[in-house]
């Protein structure tokens, strides 16, 4: 499976969810996947961005939905999902090592 093939997969599952603890849990399992294939801190950027967009698109084109609970749910599955998004990029941009440093674990 390439990246945005899982991309694709994690907004489907995203949609799914029905709280936003269960849309956290999901992007924390995301995240501990791409950790542990060692991607590099580009793809991971591109990765959490691009997912980040997809969440917008979602988001917009949720105006169709006339149920407003469940337009309620959506929008906080979204705002949450984009919550736990901007800390998985926080924490590749901290990763990345120092202008002619090195980059050490921690």
């Amino acid at each position: 499976m390439t990246l945005e093939e899982y991309r694709t997969e994690v907004v489907e599952r995203l949609w799914a969810c029905q709280q936003p603890a269960q849309a956290r849990a999901l992007l924390f399992e995301v995240e501990c996947a791409l950790t542990a294939d060692h991607l590099s801190d580009r793809t991971l950027r591109t990765f959490w961005q691009s997912l980040s967009g997809d969440l917008e698109v979602l988001a917009r084109g949720s105006a169709h939905i006339l149920d407003m609970r469940a337009l309620a749910v959506l929008d906080a599955v979204i705002a949450a999902s984009q919550a736990a998004i901007a800390q998985f990029q926080a924490q590749v941009v901290s990763d990345e090592p120092a202008e002619g440093g090195s980059k050490t674990p921690g």
